[in-house]
């Protein structure tokens, strides 16, 4: 299936969770925000909302410092 990312097309298997998403990215699911069709995704939601063919997702790294 394809999904988008952050604005470029990414095809990946069906079946797929934001969680092993950000996995097979190598982002950390701690400091990621997911915004999926518009909506944010709640951390806690990732390792159970599947992806589906069209999902237009952003990712937001969330970066701290001073």
């Amino acid at each position: 299936m394809t999904i988008v990312v952050n604005g470029n097309n990414l095809t990946c298997a069906d079946g797929l969770t934001i969680q092993r998403l950000l996995t097979e990215l190598a982002l950390s699911s701690a400091g990621t925000v997911v915004q999926r069709n518009d909506s944010i995704v709640q951390r806690t939601e990732y390792p159970t909302t599947v992806l589906v063919e069209g999902d237009s997702l952003e990712l937001i790294q969330v970066v701290g410092g001073g």
